[in-house]
């Protein structure tokens, strides 16, 4: 219904998708076992983050992306326009000039229509931003190609727009691409 496939099923007869957050362990000779391995909270977390932990939290996450940037290597972002990919957005582009912005655009089926955000964002951190389109029509002809290469089984119409962004990616030389 919303272009993803219901909780916990593939387009593959008896694959499962593994719970994020979790691992499975096999032995032969046993069954599989899946655990959590980890957890954002805790039932004595407190509720609301402190001053001290919404530094942390902005300082980890700007480390982490400048330094996913070489300076030797053309790079982009995946911008929907939302929340993260705009801070991801804005934290690269001050880390490092002549960054690309990549956002898909629907065709007429879809009622999210984030792209005026994303043009918003990729303007004011100056980046050069490229609406990548796809269709209906478009998106079947992509469908073997797309399910046939994936590391994993899936459903997701982002399965299909995100193959068409690393193509576009690919045809302008970016090396790098955040999401």
């Amino acid at each position: 219904a919303f272009g993803m496939p219901p909780p916990g099923r593939t387009l593959a007869v008896a694959v499962d998708r593994l719970p994020a957050a979790h691992v499975l362990t096999w032995t032969p000779g046993r069954a599989p076992l899946v655990r959590r391995y980890w957890t954002p909270l805790s039932a004595d977390a407190p509720r609301q983050a402190t001053p001290d932990a919404i530094e942390r939290i902005r300082s980890t996450l700007d480390s982490a992306i400048a330094a996913c940037l070489p300076g030797d290597v053309a790079w982009g972002v995946l911008l929907s326009g939302g929340i993260d990919s705009s801070y991801m957005a804005a934290t690269a582009a001050g880390a490092r000039t002549g960054g690309h912005a990549f956002t898909s655009s629907f065709e007429a089926f879809s009622e999210v229509d984030e792209l005026p955000w994303a043009r918003s964002v990729a303007a004011r951190c100056g980046l050069r931003h490229e609406e990548v389109r796809l269709g209906p029509l478009e998106a079947l002809d992509l469908l073997d190609e797309v399910v046939l290469a994936a590391a994993e089984p899936t459903a997701g119409w982002a399965a299909l727009t995100h193959f068409r962004i690393l193509g576009q990616a690919q045809q302008r030389d970016v090396g790098l691409l955040l999401s």
